[in-house]
């Protein structure tokens, strides 16, 4: 985001922030408190964040940002030779086999025709 330098470390760091309101000593194997927290609790913490006018755009907009992330190839992407490196998340959660050739009933012109007119 060009108007707020760091945008990604001031993500976490409300996230975070409001995670430790929600409950102050989440337990578990991640060292950011909102990814340790469960379901339910990172739903209170979206629910603190839209009900503050300062941040209620970035509420709104976080999740539905996040699973377009997941769901493209972004994180696999080489962009030096146009190509995937692996399988995107979002194609795991998904089970997309990922892009094919076609179908050979679909190659060629619809009812033998050699050109379009």
């Amino acid at each position: 985001m060009p108007f707020i330098p760091n945008f990604s470390a001031f993500v976490a760091r409300l996230l975070n922030q409001t995670a430790l309101v929600v409950n102050p000593a989440p337990a578990g194997p991640f060292d950011s408190p909102f990814a340790n927290l469960s379901f339910n609790e990172k739903v209170v913490v979206f629910q603190y964040l839209d009900a503050a006018d300062a941040v209620k755009p970035l509420a709104g907009i976080l999740p539905a940002f996040t699973a377009y992330i997941c769901y493209s190839e972004a994180s696999v992407l080489d962009r030096a030779t146009h190509t995937i490196t692996g399988q995107p998340v979002g194609w795991s959660l998904s089970n997309y086999e990922g892009a094919n050739d076609g179908f050979g009933e679909f190659l060629g012109y619809f009812e033998n025709r050699r050109r379009a007119d």
